[in-house]
């Protein structure tokens, strides 16, 4: 076997298993989708399943300001 035709055999073999691994990951993610949409699990109100807002200990639940607003009340009087 010659260079030419054992790097041949390298490209051609190289490009065959990333198109199987593309379509491996391809099929897991569509059935991943079928599973999360046909689940037992409802999507939650603003449509994420899984996001959870995070609400520090302590916080009333309020969105935080930031930008100039923030700057200037830590800035104080």
């Amino acid at each position: 076997m010659s260079l030419v035709d054992l790097l041949v055999t390298i490209l051609v073999a190289t490009i065959l298993i990333t198109v199987g691994i593309g379509l491996m990951t391809y099929l897991v993610y569509k059935l991943r989708y079928a599973r999360v949409r046909g689940g037992d699990g409802e999507a939650g109100e603003d449509g994420g399943r899984y996001f959870v807002p995070y609400a520090p200990p302590g916080s009333d639940g309020e969105e935080t300001r930031g930008g100039e607003e923030a700057a200037e009340e830590a800035r104080g009087p």
